[in-house]
C-alpha cells in the first residue's frame, strides 16, 4: 500500500482489492469463454451422444474432489448467462469491499455513530440524512494541519468527484439494490431497486463524471434482475470515485490526524532538525514521504504541529 494517491490506508487497501478482483475475473472469463470453444467444437465432432463423463475425461483434472459439469457450464449455459454470474461475483464482491472501507475508515476516525455507516451509502435526499451530511458531521471538528497540507493534492486526483457526489450515490444505489435483490429476493426486482433504477436511467455521463456511463437495465417491478458485465466494470471505477472523494474529504477532520501519528511511528526517534529553512523543509517532507503520504505544497504548519507534539525537535534559534 505504498500508493501516495489516496490518504487513509484503508482506501489503499480497497483499491488494491479491486485491482486483484479484475486480475482475477478477466483471466477466469477468458479461460471460460476458450474452454466453451473448446468442449462445443469436441462435441461438434464427436457427435451429440457425448456424455458427462466423456466430457470430464477429456478436460477434467485427475482429482475427484472438483468434478464440473462441462456440458451444463459450455453448452446448457448461454455466455450471456456466465456474463451475468461473473457480473454477480464482481457486485457481491465490490460492496462488501466498500462496506469494509466504511467501516474500517469510521473507526480510523473515531466516528462512533452507527447511524454514519447508512448515511455514507444514500443520497442527500434519500431515506437517510445521506453522504454530504456524513461529510459534515465528520469534519464538523477539523484538522486545520492536515486540510492545509494535504487536501488540494488530494482533491487534485482526477477522480475526485465532489460536486457529483449524490449522482454517484445514486449509482451506487441502483447496484445495491440489485445485489439486494438478488441475494433476499430471488432475483425480482422491488420497488426499491424501481425507484433507484428511475433515478439512475436520467443520468447522464456528465453527471457522472464520467466518459460512459456504467451500462444497465431498466428495473421494473415484478421483473427478473438483469446484470451487464461492462456495466459493473463500469461501476467498479464509480465505486473508486466516491471512495476518492471521501477520502480527501475526511483527510480534513481532526479524526484523521490519527491516521498521520500511526504513520510516523516509524520516526521513533524524534529527530533534531536544522537551522536552514530550506534543509528542515527538505528534511520534514522527505520524512512524511516515507509515511507513503505526497510531498506536501508546503511544511510550516505540519512543522510546528509535529514540534508541538515532540514528534520533532526544532533547533534552539
Amino acid at each position: 500500500m505504498k500508493s501516495e494517491d489516496l490518504f487513509f490506508n484503508s482506501s489503499k487497501l480497497l483499491a488494491a482489492q479491486i485491482t486483484d478482483l479484475l486480475d482475477f475475473v478477466w483471466p477466469t472469463a477468458t479461460a471460460m469463454w476458450n474452454l466453451r470453444w473448446q468442449v462445443n467444437g469436441y462435441i461438434e465432432t464427436r457427435g451429440q451422444n457425448v456424455t458427462v463423463e466423456e466430457l470430464h475425461q477429456k478436460f477434467g483434472s485427475d482429482t475427484e474432489i472438483i468434478k464440473p459439469n462441462y456440458y451444463r457450464a459450455c453448452v446448457e449455459l448461454t455466455w450471456e448467462d456466465q456474463q451475468e454470474q461473473f457480473a454477480g461475483f464482481l457486485l457481491t464482491n465490490v460492496f462488501a469491499f466498500y462496506e469494509s472501507w466504511v467501516t474500517q475508515t469510521l473507526s480510523i476516525l473515531g466516528v462512533r455513530d452507527t447511524k454514519m455507516e447508512k448515511h455514507l451509502q444514500f443520497p442527500s435526499n434519500g431515506p437517510h440524512q445521506g453522504i454530504l451530511f456524513a461529510i459534515n458531521t465528520i469534519n464538523s471538528i477539523e484538522s486545520t494541519v492536515l486540510k492545509d497540507t494535504f487536501f488540494s493534492i488530494f482533491s487534485s486526483n482526477k477522480k475526485y468527484c465532489i460536486a457529483e457526489l449524490d449522482n454517484l450515490i445514486i449509482c451506487y444505489r441502483y447496484f445495491k439494490e440489485i445485489r439486494n435483490s438478488i441475494i433476499h429476493k430471488g432475483g425480482i426486482v422491488n420497488d426499491a431497486l424501481e425507484s433507484y433504477s428511475r433515478k439512475y436511467e436520467m443520468l447522464t455521463p456528465f453527471d457522472l463524471k464520467a466518459k460512459e456511463k456504467p451500462a444497465y437495465y431498466p428495473m421494473r417491478i415484478g421483473g427478473r434482475v438483469r446484470l451487464n458485465i461492462r456495466g459493473v466494470i463500469g461501476f467498479l471505477d464509480i465505486i473508486l470515485k466516491i471512495v476518492t472523494t471521501l477520502d480527501a474529504e475526511m483527510l480534513c477532520s481532526q479524526g484523521a490526524e490519527n491516521e498521520f501519528l500511526k504513520r510516523w511511528e516509524i520516526h521513533r526517534n524524534h529527530p533534531t532538525l536544522k537551522k536552514s529553512d530550506y534543509a528542515r523543509k527538505v528534511k520534514i517532507a522527505g520524512m512524511i514521504r516515507e509515511c507513503s503520504f505526497p510531498r506536501p505544497s508546503k511544511t510550516e504548519a505540519i512543522e510546528k504541529w509535529l514540534a508541538g507534539k515532540s514528534l520533532i525537535i526544532l533547533p534552539l534559534s
